[in-house]
């Protein structure tokens, strides 16, 4: 018979594995080198975060000793004006001023509302009296009869004041359909400030000749009222 050869067409295998480079060191067995104490790894230095610098190193060494690039010196606050004080409580005085005739005044009275409304006829009749014409329909008159405290109003040049006191009726027919209205003054408030100046009162006429006579005769039965009561103490 005939003889069978067998060949390996594959790469020569290895008859052993390769040894192992030896980690000991030169003239220490392998058993005296597992014995050795391991050296730690040396700890790597630390980071500075993104952004940080070193303060040990000057950023701009030439700024630092120049100083001509010296940062400015601190500059001293401005000046700063005090605040404007509240303005104080009104002078307030017993005394009623005087205001020239026509002036137009506001008379405030009392009630679940206040109601004031602008008078013309409206006189001085002493220090702490006023009086006042108000026409018979007038709202007004109904109101201080069942409240007699009134505050009148006074704005003429160079005057401001306000005239709180208590009203009652004097004369039911001053002249034809016109009630006389008698305020004793118990206080006096002056609006005069040196922050401002009144320069006049409302300017206003009379547009019907009837009106303006009847207005004349309402001023002068006002006056001869005023001068036919007791002065002021």
């Amino acid at each position: 018979m005939g003889t069978t050869v067998w060949a390996w067409a594959g790469p020569a295998a290895p008859l052993c594995a390769p040894a192992r480079p030896s980690t000991a060191p030169v003239g220490l067995t392998r058993r005296e080198a597992r014995d050795q104490p391991r050296a730690r790894p040396r700890a790597s230095a630390p980071t500075s975060p993104a952004g940080a610098t070193d303060p040990t190193r000057a950023t701009n060494p030439t700024r630092a000793t120049d100083p001509a690039r010296a940062t400015d010196p601190v500059r001293a606050p401005e000046p700063v004006a005090p605040p404007t004080p509240p303005p104080g409580p009104l002078a307030s005085t017993a005394v009623l001023p005087d205001w020239p005739p026509g002036t137009v005044t506001v008379l405030a009275t009392a009630g679940p509302r206040p109601h004031a409304i602008p008078v013309s006829a409206a006189v001085r009749a002493g220090p702490r009296h006023a009086l006042v014409a108000l026409a018979g329909g007038r709202r007004s008159l109904s109101r201080l009869r069942a409240d007699p405290n009134v505050a009148l109003t006074v704005l003429a040049r160079d005057l401001a004041v306000t005239a709180h006191g208590r009203a009652r009726i004097v004369d039911e027919a001053l002249v034809e359909g016109v009630v006389a209205i008698e305020i004793e003054v118990e206080d006096v408030q002056d609006h005069d400030r040196p922050t401002f100046a009144i320069e006049s009162g409302v300017r206003w006429r009379w547009t019907e000749p009837e009106a303006r006579e009847r207005d004349g005769a309402v001023h002068a039965a006002l006056v001869r009222l005023a001068r036919s009561r007791p002065a002021d103490p």
